[in-house]
């Protein structure tokens, strides 16, 4: 290899070296990954849409409202529950990962609830009959527990997020109002036995957007 050559493919190796150390860069600089408080507000990131830290408000209230009702926590009877994503809807023009959403309610509320209240896994009943047809058959053991019914519920939780959005025509500035509601209904009347709903408006010169992953 001549002179020139060498050079060019040592400055080459040169600058390869650096960017590896000092790490990937962008338009905006190099910044670098750091871990953060999900209940703060992240300069640069946050935009006018429902963020982690209002998520973490509206979980921490809605448990707090729920394990304060009398008629529903006064029981002689743990009553059973089913919360899950299959009756919240996301009707706001922010695209949200409602199983993050519900995820965080029930496991709020079965902290909370400490006993008090019973949680029915009423998405994961396949994976108990695949289960109790083992032991019926007794390739695995355990069969005398095939013979008791799967566990029946009292009541769900229902949920929707709702927004509405106003525009600036003179500056493009937004706002977004943002109302998350909840019902606890019975499943042997339909009779609602607990609601509440929970509202946030933020503004600001821009959207950010946001994704689902």
């Amino acid at each position: 290899m001549n002179t020139r050559h060498t050079t060019v493919a040592l400055t080459a190796l040169a600058v390869l070296s650096m960017g590896c150390a000092s790490g990937a860069s962008y338009a905006g600089g190099y910044a670098a990954p750091r871990t953060v408080d999900h209940t703060a507000t992240v300069a640069g990131v946050s935009g006018i849409g429902i963020e982690s830290q209002d998520l973490v408000q509206v979980s921490d209230r809605m448990v707090r409202d729920l394990m304060a009702t009398p008629a529903f926590m006064n029981t002689t009877r743990p009553p059973r529950v089913i919360i899950d994503d299959t009756r919240f809807r996301n009707e706001s023009n922010q695209m949200l990962n409602l199983a993050l959403v519900v995820d965080r309610l029930r496991i709020e509320l079965m902290r909370a609830a400490q006993g008090r209240l019973l949680f029915v896994s009423r998405q994961n009943v396949d994976l108990v009959e695949r289960e109790r047809t083992l032991k019926a058959t007794g390739r695995v053991d355990g069969a005398d527990a095939t013979k008791r019914s799967i566990a029946g519920a009292d009541y769900m939780l229902i949920g929707r997020i709702a927004s509405q959005t106003s525009t600036s025509s003179g500056t493009g500035a937004r706002a977004n109002y943002f109302q998350i509601t909840f019902e606890m209904v019975d499943l042997n009347s339909s009779l609602s036995i607990w609601g509440n709903l929970y509202d946030l408006k933020k503004a600001g010169a821009d959207d950010r957007i946001y994704h689902q992953q």
